[in-house]
């Protein structure tokens, strides 16, 4: 399957939302586990 470069675009995209999102779910779990 290839993707053009807008779709890759889309999927960095997401990727990256998905990562913050992680970062910020650790960052509640550690805030409050303190």
């Amino acid at each position: 399957m290839i993707l053009n470069s807008s779709d890759k675009l889309f999927f960095i995209q997401l990727n990256l939302k998905k990562e913050q999102y992680s970062l910020l779910q650790l960052n509640k779990n550690t805030i409050f586990f303190e």
